[in-house]
């Protein structure tokens, strides 16, 4: 079944949040059948079984409801660029295990947000609880992004910054969506979970990301000047087509 929108989670270590990231989902999607959830698991979680165990129960209530891949570890924020790979939508919404969705209906507003742009090139974030409207921490892609830059996210961040890659380039060429819908991040610093191993492991690497990101602004500007080009090529098609 072609599905309407592909959620991306990396996890380790957490099948409580699995499940509960699962249950807020498809409780809260107006079209549950036509969302599909994809995971990552590190080969080395001792969790999967528990987790394969919960997938084929939820299977039993929604349309092929969970896609997985089992793998080497990654860095963290090139995840979803692998999960991409066994998507079937053409709308990816990066998500953590540590996110639950609030807001009834949240899958059809992404949708909306997205048929308002003909070219499909818009980045489009909800409400996380935290930021609002002014910074995107998850956000949802069109394929016609993704295929542009040849990435979901840029794969070299273990720890945070390629949220912020991203929500820079949408400022630049203005495109940039904010939704009004919660999806909520109960991330520990908001005190909403415990400071666990596995955020531990990419609190470690915050320094060597932050230097990362400073030395990489070249990238980031061809970025931008990419979907720049995509944009005009698609507005000149357009012309192109009424008129002839």
């Amino acid at each position: 079944m072609k599905k309407s929108i592909s959620i991306l989670v990396p996890t380790r270590n957490r099948p409580q949040n699995v499940k509960e990231l699962c249950e807020s989902i498809f409780a809260t999607a107006e079209e549950p059948n036509l969302v599909e959830v994809l995971f990552y698991f590190d080969i080395d979680d001792s969790h999967i079984p528990e987790c394969l165990e919960y997938f084929k129960e939820l299977s039993t209530r929604y349309t092929d409801p969970i896609k997985t891949i089992i793998g080497p570890r990654l860095t963290l924020s090139d995840y979803p660029n692998k999960l991409i790979q066994i998507a079937s939508a053409d709308i990816f919404l990066n998500s953590g295990d540590d996110i639950r969705y609030k807001t009834q209906g949240w899958d059809l507003s992404i949708i909306k947000a997205f048929d308002n742009y003909p070219d499909k090139l818009v980045l489009v974030y909800p409400d996380d609880g935290f930021f609002g409207p002014q910074f995107a921490s998850h956000t949802a892609l069109h394929r016609n992004w993704v295929e542009c830059l040849g990435y979901f996210l840029p794969p070299i961040f273990d720890f945070g910054f390629a949220d912020t890659w991203m929500f820079h380039v949408s400022i630049i060429i203005d495109r940039k969506v904010f939704l009004p819908v919660l999806l909520e991040h109960m991330h520990y610093s908001r005190g909403k979970s415990e400071l666990d191993n596995t955020y531990q492991e990419k609190l470690n690497k915050q320094n060597f990301c932050n230097e990362l990101y400073s030395a990489t602004e070249y990238l980031r500007d061809q970025d931008i000047k990419k979907l720049q080009q995509a944009i005009k090529s698609f507005e000149q098609k357009e012309k192109n087509t009424l008129n002839s």
